[in-house]
């Protein structure tokens, strides 16, 4: 898992395709289509090893899905868990996904366990896919567990390393990134805004980095008022200012 301070910068990754590791249990569905939910159908069916390239195949066919209920997608303003807690219908709409890389990592005929890796695209809800899937190959399923892997090429367990593998160095993040010289940073360091004549648009987010180690992102700032501002700063790389 990427500590506290790395994971600030993962929401700004654009194009963010992930990479999941996945356990679907057959058997069995839940209103959430996970864990949290109540149970609310059961089947004897079984999946087969023989079912094993079929399921790959199935999974990386999908284009779209209809997200599930108990979801922060919102209707007409309103949060579609919040409707569904209610006992209020829910109709969403389907929507575009992508899914590719499928390997099988592992199945357990008797308690009917299925540990997969895939990609999708960003937005694919994982616990659909797995209700989806069961439901058809004649049973029910339900997510049991999700660890997330890769985003935008990625790997987010390389964070454990000390050196956080320069997670700065991801592929095309989606704000832009100012060089500051390091007496600027200090200065933000301790709380103050700083004056700059750069072209920056004004309530803009955009990332830090020192000019003389451009590939070490050390915050996220926004720009108003002709002033540098800060919303977040890494501490634990702020050391040496």
């Amino acid at each position: 898992m990427a500590t506290d301070e790395d994971t600030k910068l993962i929401s700004y990754i654009a194009d963010k395709n992930k990479t999941y590791e996945a356990e679907i249990k057959f058997g069995s569905q839940t209103d959430t289509y996970d864990l949290e939910g109540e149970i609310i159908n059961f089947s004897t069916n079984k999946i087969e090893k023989k079912d094993l390239i079929k399921i790959i195949e199935w999974l990386e066919a999908q284009d779209s899905q209809i997200p599930p209920i108990y979801s922060a997608k919102k209707i007409d303003g309103i949060r579609s868990y919040e409707l569904a807690r209610k006992k209020i219908k829910v109709d969403l709409k389907p929507q575009k996904i992508k899914v590719e890389n499928v390997k099988i990592e592992k199945f357990n005929f008797d308690e009917q366990t299925l540990k997969i890796v895939l990609s999708v695209s960003n937005g694919t809800f994982i616990r659909s896919l797995a209700n989806d899937l069961a439901i058809a190959f004649n049973t029910y399923g339900h997510l049991i567990s999700l660890k997330r892997i890769i985003i935008s090429d990625f790997n987010i367990s390389l964070l454990n390393n000390k050196e956080f593998v320069k997670i700065e160095n991801a592929p095309a993040f989606a704000i832009s990134t100012i060089f500051l010289a390091a007496k600027e940073i200090k200065k933000l360091k301790n709380g103050f805004s700083i004056k700059t004549f750069l072209d920056l648009k004004d309530n803009e987010e955009y990332l830090i980095a020192d000019e003389e180690n451009k590939a070490n992102i050390l915050g996220i700032v926004y720009f108003k008022d002709n002033e540098i501002k800060v919303k977040k700063l890494f501490g634990n790389k702020l050391t040496k200012y």
